[in-house]
């Protein structure tokens, strides 16, 4: 059974929102276009979610995510890794 596309994106922190320590520009417009189409949008990292939330206040972006949280170490999922084949990794 193959799943309908959910509006809804995670977003990583270091080496995607951030880069070098700056500003992902291009990611960051993409993120304000997919706000307005009404895209559910979360950050996250593996440093935590106290780095994360720091981050997006920083690059003023913090308003954008439904949710800001540590990047998961465990995923609890009927599908097992199954569920993967219905996202997309991609890099902007």
């Amino acid at each position: 059974m193959k799943y309908p596309i959910r509006n809804a994106a995670a977003i990583d922190v270091d080496d995607t929102l951030l880069i070098n320590g700056e500003a992902n520009d291009d990611l960051v417009e993409w993120i304000k276009r997919k706000k307005e189409e009404g895209t559910e949008l979360v950050l996250w990292s593996a440093r935590g979610r106290a780095y994360a939330q720091e981050v997006a206040e920083k690059l003023k972006v913090s308003h954008l995510f439904d949710a800001i949280i540590s990047k998961p170490s465990v995923i609890v999922d009927d599908k097992g890794w199954g569920w993967i084949k219905w996202t997309r990794v991609i890099q902007i």
